[in-house]
């Protein structure tokens, strides 16, 4: 994340022309718990208050500043692990701040009225699943083996893509 932001992003003059992006990297240790409170304390810092300031010629310079002198937080990246990936889209969607996500699999999330900030880079499992099911298809195989690594995000992973498989008979 750090070498795409700072090499590839604002070190590309073609890019965002004028625009440099910051980050701010907190380690949740596994822990929601750590992740909520990081999360917190990192907002709080970059609390800002909204307001015009305008230059002698009547410009807008700035629509809000920084009370800590912090630059602002404009949003935020899940965590790997699923469970502190929902506990954070629960609280970021209640501050109205979006949430991206690399890793989230869970139903759980799709629902716009309880997550309407938070958006992921996958696509659901059942999405998946179905795209797998139409290539075993599509190559008439009649079976195959499944093999999930050691997560339980992948649990679930087996359930639904056994059930998009079998449903075509092909035997797993």
């Amino acid at each position: 994340m750090i070498y795409t932001i700072d090499y590839l992003i604002n070190n590309n003059p073609t890019l965002l022309p004028g625009i440099e992006i910051g980050y701010k990297i907190l380690d949740s240790c596994s822990s929601r718990h750590l992740a909520v409170s990081s999360l917190t304390s990192s907002l709080v810092e970059s609390e800002t208050v909204n307001f015009l300031q305008f230059g002698d010629n009547g410009t807008l310079i700035s629509d809000h500043t920084s009370v800590s002198g912090h630059v602002p937080t404009i949003g935020i990246v899940a965590e790997k692990i699923e469970s502190i990936t929902i506990a954070l889209a629960s609280y970021t969607s209640s501050l109205y701040f979006p949430q991206i996500s690399y890793n989230s699999f869970s139903t759980l999330l799709n629902d716009r009225n309880i997550f309407p900030y938070f958006f992921r880079t996958t696509s659901p499992l059942a999405v998946q699943a179905q795209a797998i099911s139409d290539i075993v298809s599509y190559f008439n195989w009649n079976w195959i083996s499944i093999v999930i690594g050691g997560l339980d995000t992948f649990i679930n992973v087996e359930k639904i893509l056994t059930s998009a498989i079998k449903s075509r008979n092909i035997c797993i």
